[in-house]
């Protein structure tokens, strides 16, 4: 299964788009969507994600998830239930969080 940087690269590559211009329109440095996109670094801010999806066409449903983020998921499931426990106050805060940025994503579906 790829990795999303790889599916990154190839969506932008199928849309020849090069990796400075589009590095430049981000406003990252090309080292650093390269890396991103080699696999080099697994961490993206969630801003610049969603112009990758939007500019390209794609949503948040056309990226395969592999295992690893699949345990991740479920890790961070495992951490919230017991934050629910510990603190609902506090996890009241990270969920409302979470919903903000699943409808933000929602919002890019549907246009």
């Amino acid at each position: 299964m790829k990795t999303l940087g790889q599916q990154v690269r190839n969506m932008r590559l199928q849309r020849n788009i090069g990796l400075s211009d589009y590095a430049q329109s981000l406003g990252v440095s090309t080292g650093y969507l390269s890396n991103f996109e080699t696999g080099k670094t697994e961490t993206i801010q969630l801003t610049i994600l969603e112009k990758i999806l939007n500019d390209l066409g794609h949503s948040s449903s056309d990226v395969e998830v592999d295992s690893a983020t699949e345990q991740q998921l479920n890790r961070i499931n495992s951490l919230l239930i017991k934050l629910h426990n510990e603190s609902p106050e506090a996890f009241q805060y990270f969920t409302n969080n979470l919903e903000q940025g699943i409808e933000l994503f929602s919002k890019l579906d549907n246009k």
